[in-house]
């Protein structure tokens, strides 16, 4: 009867379909985001201001061996509280798995001395191009996407050449860390989701990919060997404060106590006693700078998690309005269907009239 509010009303539900999809996908990101800001606000209230920053300072200044080396056990239990908070899971997905949620993202190795994210060390870069000449098997193509040498050996007996395979493997782990860190999982969240030649337009989607190798940072120092990530830093930092003896005089850093972390990493030597000293106001810088990092990943976050609280109200008042558009257009107007009824049902019965007026009754019209 209405062609033109036909399609007016496909259109219109076929905007609301839309819509409520992304008000769906608006209100699960916000719920995955709020979840986050949540471990990341406990990260950095409980355990960056009020025990890693303070225990930290305390160990570098404190005045007696006890204090340090107690400080060193609190270090590595944060360390270890941390990685705990962002491998937190919502529902059945890993929340800082950046486009892989179905595989935890933090792990360490078994005497905890790396951390790798998902399956990578965040420490790689950390080793040193080899001077020698490079094996005839191929250097690394990044333009290509090729990370290591496609002939290269698992192993070599000849010094020289292991030292280009680790280098390359490192190399390796530093792409696969880079990549990670730029991936992304695109919403459609009512921005004018766009694709033009198969890649989407900038800021028409929202990406929805939480990649904690981003929160913590990653890579090294490569003139020092020292980590750049919060958890390791944080670790390392611990290995010094626990080789703080008080029984040798004057008290110092005995290098017998030092953790693992404590070695030269050009020759895997212990430091000196002078150079734990050193590598302890390195730290604590690197852990100053490691915190900044992790809070302005945080106000990112919040301000990610507001603009998706604002999106969600948008597009819960757009449904509301799409539900009104609709229903003025189903809905029929009953003095207009009266009238039309009415209209309708005189035309007919007059064009009964006028048909028995003009044609006369037949037997056939008496047995009907």
């Amino acid at each position: 009867a209405d062609p033109a509010g036909a399609t007016m009303e496909f259109r219109l539900r076929r905007s609301l379909y839309q819509t409520n999809s992304q008000l769906t996908n608006t209100k699960n990101t916000y719920s995955k985001y709020n979840t986050a800001w949540n471990n990341l606000q406990g990260i950095k209230t409980d355990l960056l201001d009020k025990t890693v920053l303070p225990s930290s300072i305390q160990g570098d200044n404190g005045p007696t061996g006890e204090a340090r080396r107690a400080l060193a056990t609190v270090l590595k239990e944060t360390s270890e509280s941390l990685i705990y908070a962002l491998n937190q899971k919502l529902g059945d997905q890993f929340i800082f798995a950046g486009n892989d949620g179905l595989n935890v993202p933090f792990t360490w190795n078994k005497d905890h001395t790396k951390l790798y994210y998902r399956g990578v060390n965040v420490s790689a870069g950390g080793v040193e191009k080899p001077t020698t000449p490079e094996p005839a098997w191929g250097a690394i193509d990044t333009t290509k996407g090729t990370y290591l040498p496609e002939n290269m050996p698992s192993s070599s007996a000849d010094p020289d050449e292991q030292a280009w395979i680790d280098y390359y493997r490192d190399q390796a782990d530093v792409k696969k860390l880079e990549i990670m860190s730029k991936e992304e999982l695109p919403l459609d969240m009512g921005m004018g989701m766009k694709e033009i030649d198969g890649k989407l337009v900038n800021g028409s989607a929202f990406d929805s990919a939480l990649r904690g190798i981003c929160f913590l940072n990653s890579g090294v120092d490569v003139k020092t060997g020292d980590s750049l990530s919060l958890p390791m830093v944080m670790r390392e930092l611990a290995d010094v404060f626990q080789a703080w003896d008080e029984d040798i005089e004057p008290q110092g850093y005995n290098p017998a106590l030092a953790g693992p972390s404590a070695v030269d990493p050009k020759t895997g030597q212990p430091l000196s006693a002078a150079e734990l000293e050193a590598k302890a106001e390195r730290l604590m810088d690197r852990l100053n700078a490691a915190q900044k990092h992790t809070t302005e990943k945080y106000v990112e976050l919040d301000a990610k998690a507001a603009f998706l609280k604002s999106n969600s109200d948008r597009l819960s008042t757009e449904v509301t309005n799409l539900n009104e558009q609709v229903l003025d257009v189903e809905q029929i107007n009953l003095a207009d269907a009266i009238t039309q009824l009415s209209w309708d049902q005189m035309c007919y019965n007059a064009a009964l009239k006028i048909g028995t007026q003009l044609l006369s009754q037949s037997l056939i019209d008496y047995m009907n």
